[in-house]
């Protein structure tokens, strides 16, 4: 059936139901009859009179869907499918063999960092290094780093990257431990853009030992950011250090306690 045929039917049904409430005859009650004299007295002289308040009403609420159909359909992502395509393919520029490019991988918004802890920095073998890409204006191809990351202070071992957390213009980097204790790295990103950098702050445990896995896991959220510690030279039972950025932004620190906590002794 067309619109227009539709259309037709619902306007028949409904001068129908009209002249049913207005006629006594149709074996409505004395009451629906009244009431359909009072609403629709001039129906039968000038229809439109009775239906063109609710054309427009139609037509409105019409309207207001198409808007708010196409605005969400804006909102929405690409079709569905049941068979996952490759949209690009991230490298490092001075990539080589041995890296583990892609060892940890983090994604926000427009931002994906990726971690490639054994990647050698000068002459330091696996140092570590973490790789931010943006997208571009056209959506994500093929492509190398928009930015490098490194610590200031790395050494030969370090694997710095082996785990990386990207929440909006913020990374944190971890690494593997060492004898000169573990740290996590945390890079914001500066007001022109994403750009080869080392940190902008080092976050270490208050009891801290050599050996310690911190920076095993990290992970950020707004203010604040998680460094897991999954194993302890003194315990396995492993602990998590929670750090809350300062007002004047992130700086070098040790992790934020809540009041009246006490960390587990080892």
């Amino acid at each position: 059936m067309t619109s227009a045929a539709k259309a037709a039917r619902i306007f028949g049904i409904l001068t129908a139901a009209l002249k049913a409430l207005r006629h006594p005859k149709s074996g409505c009650s004395k009451g629906e009859t009244a009431i359909g004299w009072l609403l629709f007295a001039d129906f039968e002289e000038d229809p439109m009179r009775i239906l063109r308040p609710l054309l427009c009403f139609i037509l409105l609420s019409a309207f207001s869907l198409f808007a708010h159909a196409s605005k969400q359909k804006d909102r929405t992502l690409p079709p569905r499918s049941d068979v996952w395509k490759q949209l690009a393919e991230l490298t490092a520029s001075d990539g080589q063999a041995g890296d583990r490019l892609g060892y940890s991988v983090s994604k926000s918004d427009n931002t994906v960092v990726i971690g490639a802890p054994d990647a050698t920095i000068g002459s330091n073998a696996k140092q570590g290094a973490a790789y931010v890409f943006v997208e571009g204006t056209n959506g994500w191809s093929n492509m190398t780093q928009t930015a490098k990351l490194t610590a200031s202070d790395g050494q030969a071992g370090d694997r710095f990257g082996i785990s990386a957390y990207v929440c909006h213009n913020v990374v944190v980097v971890g690494m593997e431990p060492t004898s000169r204790g573990s740290k996590a790295y945390v890079f914001v990103e500066p007001a022109e853009g994403w750009k080869d950098m080392t940190e902008t702050a080092q976050l270490t445990a208050s009891e801290s030992l050599p050996g310690d896995h911190f920076g095993s896991a990290v992970s950020v959220s707004l203010n604040t950011i998680v460094v897991g510690d999954f194993k302890t030279p003194n315990s396995s039972c492993g602990a998590a250090y929670v750090y809350s950025r300062p007002v004047g932004g992130w700086k070098d620190m040790t992790e934020t306690q809540a009041h009246g906590f006490q960390w587990p002794s080892r």
